[in-house]
């Protein structure tokens, strides 16, 4: 078992005791509490009664997220009907649902039912004419079956008077009179929306309903049917435009195309043609290039051969020159030739010197041969080099005309892609046109009508059930509200905590209010003062008791034989409170004796049942001693001495020598002495007395004594050094639950007949 925290059980024990508080406070003010509750449930219940029924009718629509494709996909709406996306759906709903309460479409659907206020006003004046008897005003029963929806319908339900005419001849807004009588709801999870109208007559509320619902479905269909009408509009003029830029755009490509002489090739021809030419002339070049290094290389070598006075044929040996291979070729058979007869015969044998002169003739031959090669080898190559500038040369002609070409290009693209664009944009404009005509034609709508509107049977306001239990619950509320307000004004004293906590004074006890057996309050003094005598086994006489106790336990460090009871105002149950006392002293065996100082209303002779002839003036006046003024009582060992004759000078007598005397004779007679005092807030006369006492019991009246006045009664006394012995809290109704719980609870045993019938052991009532 989980064991709660001390503070925990301390703050619940706190709310519990917060509650226990205000239900107490509702118990006690429950005259007040039943009489807010009856005033309020009644108001509520006639309020109810009189308020109007409110019947609400329905008509059931479908919102489509799109409309139905009757061209296709490949069509699209000029006006999109619906919505693909959830938040998007989410938004097209919301923005449906403000359509419907919209001023164009109320507008629509007032004048689809002729709703116009003037109008209906003249015609209301025409029957008033008609009717010239019936006065200013006529009931709505006695007018035509159409006139008198369209009066319903914009809310005049009552007899038609002056003060409706003026109301429909002046600035009357339909649509806000529309607007006030519809609810749009959207049926969770679905496409379908409810268009409610909530009037007094329910065929009105029906008709309203079907009317609105119509008048949007038209709206949104009219809306779809205006914008595609723009829309064609608008294609057919941008169309014109369109055609005028596109063959624009066409001549002027035509005409560039015929300056640059394109028009027969095509650019992007011309310029493969260049690059073609462009690759072909710096592949020649390339070899003309390596063919003249090489003959340069060639021509160096037999420069380099000739300048070092070498044989050159070595070098020309290899090359594809046939007369000098053939002059060589017969040189070296003379050469072989000489040496064979150079071993048969001498130098200048004729055969050797005929051989040495062909020798030599070759030799020049051979010479003049190298020397013509030398030549060719220069002109050769100066005729590559010449070849080769002059490709070089065509090669930056080509150049020069790929660049502007490629110039000639950037002109070409971008009217090209004009031309293209201008007829690409006439072309989409003009299928958008054919398809804006077709669907201009249809009647396609994403919204329609699923149920026409019922004629309600039920209202839906008032909710009798509903409302009672509201009004009800409002009502107590409101008495509960009550009846804590009442209470926290109230500033009576009431319970032990207020007396000892905001006066600051010990408690004593209480004393209950006193009745008879049919539990009436007992109005003779003798009887209620002296009631503890007559039923000693009553709750009354044992709450005496524990005063009794309660005081004698407060004086245990010096006993007290005077005492002064007092209270702040004038029949507080002061006197009850001394006849009470005293007799429980005198029971407890203590000779007691109960003076009447109230010098100015004395009443205490009464409660005694003698006469007020005799008394306290006459001993203070010196007429006579005071035991001569006591008067025995029923209860053995307590005396009285009344008031005597009201004198005319109270104050004085009390603050006379004679009187502190008298005082000091008593407390020497006596064991105890109880002075019945004036009302402290009347007069001064408590103010001495007290100062002649041991002490002060303060009594206060439930329900009745403020605390303002007590606690300045308490300050008076405590201001000339009264001691407090304590507060007696009288008239306390204990016969009641709806009383103090503290003293219902404590006290309960005693009313419920805690002595038992000697005899019978039955309880005998307090």
């Amino acid at each position: 078992m989980e064991i709660k925290p001390n503070s925990q059980l301390q703050d619940e024990s706190s709310i519990l005791e917060e509650l226990r508080k205000f239900w107490g406070a509702v118990r006690r003010r429950q005259f007040f509490f039943f009489g807010a509750f009856g005033l309020c449930f009644t108001i509520g219940l006639i309020f109810l009664l009189r308020t109007p029924k409110i019947y609400k009718a329905k008509t059931l629509i479908m919102i489509e997220r799109a409309a139905p494709t009757v061209l296709g996909n490949q069509v699209q709406n000029v006006y999109d009907l619906g919505a693909r996306g959830y938040w998007e759906s989410k938004q097209y709903y919301r923005t449906q649902y403000q359509i419907i309460e919209s001023r164009k479409v109320l507008d629509r659907a007032a004048r689809e039912l002729r709703l116009e206020p003037k109008a209906i006003a003249q015609e209301v004046r025409q029957v008033l004419a008609t009717n010239k008897g019936q006065g200013e005003s006529l009931p709505m029963d006695s007018l035509p079956a159409g006139l008198k929806f369209r009066l319903n319908a914009l809310g005049f339900v009552d007899d038609v008077d002056s003060t409706a005419l003026k109301a429909l001849e002046s600035d009357f807004k339909v649509f806000q009179s529309l607007r006030a009588m519809l609810a749009v709801e959207a049926l969770k999870d679905s496409s379908l929306v409810a268009i409610g109208v909530e009037h007094r007559i329910p065929e009105v509320a029906a008709k309203l309903a079907d009317a609105i619902a119509l008048a949007y479905i038209e709206s949104n269909l009219e809306q779809k049917t205006d914008v595609t009408h723009s829309a064609v509009a608008w294609l057919s003029n941008q169309l014109s435009v369109l055609r005028d830029n596109q063959q624009k755009s066409e001549r002027a490509l035509y005409d560039f195309k015929k300056e640059n002489n394109i028009v027969s090739v095509s650019l992007e021809g011309r310029q493969t043609m260049i690059l073609e030419t462009l690759n072909q002339l710096n592949e020649r070049l390339s070899a003309t290039h390596a063919e003249r290094l090489v003959l340069e290389s060639e021509r160096d070598e037999l420069n380099r051969i000739l300048s070092k006075k070498k044989d050159p044929t070595l070098f020309l040996r290899e090359k594809d020159h046939n007369l000098l291979q053939d002059l060589k070729r017969k040189r070296f058979e003379l050469q072989e030739l000489r040496a064979e007869l150079n071993e048969r015969y001498t130098a200048k044998h004729p055969k050797l010197v005929s051989i040495d002169n062909k020798i030599q003739t070759l030799e020049k031959n051979i010479k003049s041969e190298i020397g013509k090669i030398r030549q060719g080898f220069d002109q050769e190559f100066q005729i590559k080099q010449a070849s080769e500038d002059k490709l070089r040369a065509a090669i930056a002609s080509v150049k020069t005309e790929a660049l502007e070409l490629n110039q000639k290009e950037i002109t070409y693209k971008q009217l090209s892609r004009k031309a293209a664009h201008d007829l690409e944009l006439l072309n989409l404009v003009q299928k958008r046109q054919k398809e804006s005509e077709l669907t201009q034609m249809l009647k396609v709508n994403n919204i329609r009508l699923l149920e026409k509107a019922l004629v309600p049977q039920v209202p839906i306001k008032p909710r009798i059930k509903i409302a009672v239990i509201f009004v009800f619950l409002l009502s107590v509320l409101i008495a509960f509200l009550v009846a804590i307000v009442v209470n926290l004004i109230d500033n009576t004293v009431k319970t032990q905590n207020e007396i000892e906590g905001v006066m600051g004074l010990p408690f004593l006890g209480i004393l209950p209010v006193i009745q008879d057996e049919g539990n009436a309050i007992i109005q003779n003094p003798w009887e209620r003062d002296f009631y503890i005598v007559d039923m000693p086994r009553s709750a009354v006489a044992e709450c005496a008791r524990s005063i009794r106790t309660n005081l004698l336990f407060m004086s245990t460090g010096q006993q007290f034989r005077t005492l002064m009871v007092t209270s702040s105002g004038p029949k507080e149950g002061k006197s009850t409170t001394v006849c009470n006392l005293a007799a429980t002293m005198a029971e407890s065996g203590s000779r007691t004796v109960v003076v009447d100082t109230d010098l100015r209303r004395p009443r205490l002779h009464k409660s005694f049942l003698v006469d007020n002839e005799i008394g306290l003036t006459s001993c203070l006046l010196g007429e006579m001693h005071y035991r001569e003024t006591v008067r025995k009582t029923r209860i053995e060992g307590l005396d009285f001495i009344a008031s005597g004759p009201i004198p005319p000078n109270p104050a004085e007598l009390l603050h006379t020598e004679q009187f502190k005397q008298l005082v000091e004779q008593l407390t020497e007679d006596y064991d105890r002495v109880i002075f019945d005092s004036p009302p402290v807030s009347a007069v001064a006369d408590p103010l001495i007395l007290t100062t002649l006492t041991d002490g002060v019991v303060f009594v206060v009246q439930a329900h009745k004594t403020t605390l303002p006045a007590a606690q300045l009664s308490r300050k008076k006394l405590q201001a000339v050094g009264a001691n407090f012995f304590g507060v007696v809290l009288n008239d306390v109704d204990l016969s009641n639950k709806h009383s103090d719980s503290y003293y219902y609870h404590y006290y309960q045993y005693y009313r419920k007949g805690y002595y038992a019938d000697d005899e019978s052991g039955s309880a005998i009532k307090a």
